[in-house]
């Protein structure tokens, strides 16, 4: 898990922490273009050497990846994406040549045990090394296989822990031992372990209502400047097949196993029913009674995924059928096809664009803008797409292209926004005003929640405070609101920051008491922080040799110009 010091470091170590975060996640991070990448866009009888195998060789790139993809599963638990992949395979590659010409020898069986006590892929949610997962893995690592795609034997699980310890060596010794500044020591302290009291106001945005009338200047040199924002763009006509994924529920057998599998899967997703008697819960609860206490909200989530699943394929076969025969619309056949997959035609749904898309498609907007992009004349019918609660098809019938309106078209709109931004404008200005009557107010003894009223009557806008107990960073409350610990950094004793805009009101702290911590090495924490900020300097040393070593060698296996395709 993240500390709250690593915490802390992504805030104000940012370089570093990103540097750690990059070795926590992906092993080491480096610079890669798209000519040293792993795809088959590559292939070919080019040689490109790098690091002993050769990344035009189609056997050597399948052998990496591979590699990469079991050692990722074993290390986090999950699949990295392409790039991920990329990268872990790049630098597992890299980091035992690198063990080569340091002579490190191979791991002892029992260096590779204590390393398998730290894979993620073997622990349980409390943290611990389960012995009996990673024997159930090593006796079946078919499930390797299953995770990563790639056929993974028992020789490959073995060889992949054996390499990984000894990466593991590797990259202690490049590491060495850090080290910590004084100076970024006591901030982190400072910023860790400083006792806050505070109190906050928010200030309703909706409740500031200026007068502002755009002048016809203004709407002018508003859109003439901004012509691009206000171009129409280009809608589409379609009809629509739509498959209810109710035609299908019905027809759906389940199993009893299905039903306990889904559950199983994801517990938390069905809670157990609150009018349960919590004596009973108490005396009785187990993973068995838990279930058949929800078994019905279990069968009907099934039972509607299945249906979402059936109502999604019979769309797509429908799709593909329509397609390769060419059937037209408004022919007997086409009408034949859709009653038979339950499908309704909808022939009047307006003209939209990717940014104003109706319902029900408006449900899965990012599939739908997809598929209009590639529809016109040649390709009239689209893939399958998934409302939530059906299945549809698009069928092409015009596109209208994009074009500028005349101001006239959108002299409303035009309005709008310039009444939009002097409003933000207007109020980021009020914010000042009321920090700096608050402030002064503050100066005479007033109590804050006096002086907010004062300042927000004053300027005819709704305010409330908050009072928030004491904390530390380190310590603090789980509801602690995410706008609060950025905000400290420039926070003195009875000072009130400068208002944050959230969301739809404008936040203002006040820094009632600060005590700060002791910033010596007599306090207890220093040497944990500055344990932490060593190792996060160690990594940064290591990061930056091994990206410079794969860099140097990727320039080397860089395709020449004039043999790229």
């Amino acid at each position: 898990m993240i500390t709250w010091i690593q915490k802390t470091f992504q805030q104000h170590f940012r370089v570093v922490f990103l540097v750690l975060l990059a070795v926590v996640v992906v092993s080491f991070v480096f610079v890669f273009n798209a000519s040293s990448g792993l795809g088959r866009s590559q292939a070919g009888s080019v040689k490109r050497p790098f690091f002993g195998i050769d990344l035009g060789n189609d056997q050597d790139r399948a052998r990496l990846t591979r590699d990469a993809s079991l050692s990722a599963i074993l290390q986090y638990g999950g699949r990295l994406n392409e790039a991920q992949i990329q990268r872990l395979a790049y630098t597992r590659i890299a980091l035992l040549r690198t063990a080569d010409q340091l002579r490190i020898p191979a791991p002892t069986n029992a260096e590779i045990a204590a390393y398998i006590q730290t894979l993620g892929i073997f622990m349980n949610q409390q943290g611990q090394f389960n012995a009996t997962l990673y024997a159930s893995v090593r006796q079946n690592p078919e499930v390797l296989s299953q995770a990563t795609g790639y056929v993974i034997t028992p020789a490959d699980f073995a060889r992949i822990l054996s390499e990984n310890t000894r990466i593991a060596r590797v990259d202690q010794l490049l590491a060495g031992p850090g080290y910590a500044l004084p100076s970024d020591v006591q901030q982190l302290l400072k910023r860790a372990d400083t006792t806050w009291t505070l109190q906050t106001a928010t200030i309703d945005r909706d409740s500031y209502k200026p007068a502002i009338t755009p002048t016809d200047a203004q709407i002018t040199q508003q859109f003439e400047t901004n012509r691009d924002r206000y171009t129409i763009l280009p809608r589409v006509r379609v009809n629509i097949a739509e498959i209810p994924n109710t035609a299908y529920a019905d027809a759906i057998t389940i199993s009893g196993t299905d039903v306990r599998a889904l559950y199983d899967a994801n517990p938390a997703r069905f809670p157990k029913p609150a009018n349960t008697a919590p004596a009973t819960l108490a005396a009785a609860s187990t993973p068995d009674t838990d279930f058949l206490l929800v078994r019905p909200q279990v069968e009907a989530a099934l039972r509607q995924q299945l249906a979402r699943s059936a109502a999604y394929k019979a769309a797509s076969d429908l799709s593909y059928k329509l397609y390769t025969d060419k059937i037209a619309p408004d022919t007997p056949e086409f009408t034949r096809l859709l009653a038979q997959n339950h499908a309704t035609l909808t022939t009047t749904l307006r003209d939209f664009s990717t940014a104003d898309i109706p319902a029900p498609l408006s449900a899965n907007p990012a599939a739908v803008a997809r598929e209009i992009e590639t529809l016109d004349a040649t390709n009239r019918i689209s893939n399958a797409i998934a409302t939530g609660t059906s299945a549809v098809i698009l069928f092409w019938q015009d596109t209208i292209p994009a074009r500028q309106p005349a101001l006239a078209e959108v002299r409303d709109k035009v309005a709008a926004d310039i009444t939009t931004q002097e409003k933000q404008r207007l109020f980021t200005a009020l914010g000042q005003t009321l920090q700096t009557q608050i402030q002064a107010a503050l100066k005479t003894g007033a109590p804050f929640e006096q002086a907010l009223a004062a300042a927000a009557a004053q300027a005819g806008v709704t305010a409330t405070t908050q009072n928030i107990a004491p904390f530390t960073l380190r310590a603090a409350p789980q509801d602690l609101p995410q706008y609060i610990p950025p905000a400290l950094d420039d926070l003195v004793q009875g000072a009130v920051s400068n208002m944050i805009t959230l969301d739809n009101t404008g936040r203002l702290i006040y820094a009632k008491t600060v005590q700060t911590p002791d910033l010596t090495e007599a306090n207890p924490a220093y040497a944990d922080a500055a344990r932490q900020i060593s190792i996060s300097n160690a990594r940064a040393t290591a990061v930056s040799y091994i990206q410079a070593l794969i860099d140097a060698e990727l320039a080397k296996s860089t395709l020449p110009a004039a043999t790229k395709e």
